[in-house]
C-alpha cells in the first residue's frame, strides 16, 4: 500500500512538472509574439527557447528515470533486510525452543538413559544448526566487506564431495534419492575450509526445495581442462524472474511471512561469490525434465 502511495505521489508530479513546463513555453511564446511580431526574430527567439526547453526536458527525463530506479532499488533492498530479518529471527527461535524444551524436560522428569541420551543427541544438533547459521551470516559479511582470504592448495574434489554429503546426510538428513556420478581424479587449488560451503549450501537447497523422495544429483568431471561440478534436482524449479537474481544478497523469492521454505537469502551470494573466488564460474539452469541445475567451472589444477 505504502509503494503504491509512493508511486502515484511520484507520477502525478511529474505530471505537474511537465504540465507547468508546457504552460510556461505558451507564455513565453506569446511574450515573444507582443514583444517582436510575427518577425524573423521572433522565430530566432523562439527556436533559441525550444532548443534550450528541449535540452531541459531531456536531462528532467533522464533526472527522473535515474531517481526513480534509485529509489525502487532502495525500496528493494529495505524489502529484502525485511526478510532476511524475519527469516533469521525464525531460524533463531527454532533451535533456541528446541534446546530449551529439551533441557527441561531432561531437569523435571526422571528418565532412562536411552531416552536421555536421545534428547541431549536432539539438542546438541539444534545447537550445531545454530552455530552454522551464525557462521554464514558471518561468511556473508566477511564476503560482503572483501574481508576473506583463501588459502588455496591442490585437492581431490571427489573425495571432499563425497565426504561433505556423507557428513550433510548425517546431520540435516535427507529424505531424497541420491544419484552421485563423481570422477576421482578431479583436481583443483581450492580452500579446503571454505569450499565445502559452496556443496553444502546447493545440496541443502536442493533438498529444502525438492518433495521427499525426490532425487537430487551430483556429477563432477573433468572437461576441457576444466572441473565442471553439476548440482541437480527434480523439484518444482525457479521461476525466470527469480533465477536472475537468486545470486543477490538477501534474495528470496516470494514473501518472507508466508514461506515455508527455511532460508537467509545468504546460501546461493556465499556460493556465488566463494567460485568467483576460486577463479570459477556458476550458473543456474533449468533442469531438462524438471527442476533445477546448478553448473560450476573451475580451472583444473
Amino acid at each position: 500500500m505504502k509503494k503504491s502511495r509512493w508511486v502515484l505521489v511520484f507520477n502525478l508530479l511529474v505530471v505537474y512538472i511537465f504540465i507547468q513546463f508546457i504552460w510556461w513555453s505558451v507564455l513565453i511564446s506569446n511574450q515573444l509574439l507582443q514583444i517582436y511580431g510575427d518577425t524573423p526574430a521572433y522565430n530566432k527567439k523562439l527556436w533559441m527557447i525550444l532548443g534550450e526547453g528541449l535540452v531541459f526536458v531531456v536531462i528532467l527525463i533522464a533526472g527522473i528515470y535515474f531517481v526513480r530506479k534509485s529509489v525502487k532499488r532502495e525500496m528493494e533492498v529495505n524489502r529484502q533486510q525485511k526478510n532476511f530479518l524475519l527469516a533469521v529471527t525464525h531460524e533463531l527461535k527454532t533451535p533456541i525452543a528446541v534446546s530449551k524444551l529439551s533441557l527441561q524436560t531432561i531437569a523435571n522428569r526422571h528418565m532412562d538413559p536411552e531416552k536421555q541420551k536421545e534428547i541431549i543427541s536432539k539438542a546438541l544438533a539444534e545447537t550445531d544448526r545454530l552455530n552454522t547459521l551464525i557462521d554464514t551470516i558471518i561468511l556473508g559479511v566477511k564476503i560482503d566487506e572483501k574481508n576473506l582470504e583463501l588459502k588455496k592448495q591442490k585437492a581431490n574434489l571427489g573425495e571432499l564431495i563425497k565426504k561433505q554429503v556423507e557428513t550433510l546426510n548425517q546431520t540435516i538428513g535427507s529424505g531424497h534419492k541420491l544419484e552421485m556420478n563423481v570422477e576421482d581424479d578431479c583436481c583443483a587449488l581450492i580452500d579446503a575450509h571454505y569450499f565445502p560451503s559452496i556443496i553444502s549450501n546447493l545440496y541443502e537447497n536442493a533438498i529444502k526445495y525438492t518433495e521427499p523422495g525426490s532425487t537430487i544429483g551430483i556429477d563432477l568431471c573433468k572437461k576441457h581442462n576444466k572441473v565442471e561440478l553439476v548440482v541437480w534436482d527434480n523439484g518444482k524449479g525457479i521461476a525466470e524472474k527469480d533465477r536472475n537474481r537468486i545470486f543477490e544478497r538477501f534474495y528470496r523469492g516470494g514473501n518472507e511471512e508466508t514461506r515455508t521454505a527455511k532460508g537467509t537469502g545468504l546460501g546461493l551470494f556465499i556460493t556465488q561469490q566463494l567460485v568467483h573466488m576460486h577463479n570459477g564460474s556458476i550458473t543456474c539452469t533449468p533442469n531438462a525434465l524438471r527442476g533445477t541445475k546448478f553448473i560450476i567451472t573451475l580451472p583444473q589444477a
